[in-house]
């Protein structure tokens, strides 16, 4: 199964047929490459709303003002940390990957 087919298996699975998914993407996390814009268009070609943090943006606020039944992150530790107390307090499913840096994130999407 390539790369992309398990991340949307992954998200499909989560989800269900009826379920919605946001995933916060945090371009300071990681090295440039794939670009955050190359991993929204990945997520949304999946059906998956997106934020792009900006750097006065607040990932558990922007979280919070979501409204999907799962979240995701594509970060480092602290947007992860933040995505998941707002996953506890809403009970949410929440997925992330591995080290849950954007690189980690976008080799799942294929960016």
């Amino acid at each position: 199964m390539g790369r992309m087919a398990h991340f949307s298996a992954r998200w499909a699975h989560m989800l269900g047929p009826q379920m919605t998914g946001f995933l916060v993407i945090n371009p300071r996390s990681g090295d440039a490459r794939p670009t955050a814009l190359e991993l929204e268009t990945a997520a949304r070609r999946l059906g998956i709303d997106t934020h792009v943090l900006e750097t006065r943006d607040d990932a558990a606020e922007v979280s919070r003002g979501a409204e999907a039944d799962a979240l995701g992150v594509a970060g480092g530790d602290g947007t992860l940390a933040s995505i998941a107390a707002v996953a506890v307090e809403r009970d949410h499913r929440a997925v992330a990957d591995g080290g849950v840096s954007i690189d980690e994130i976008a080799s799942l999407l294929d960016a």
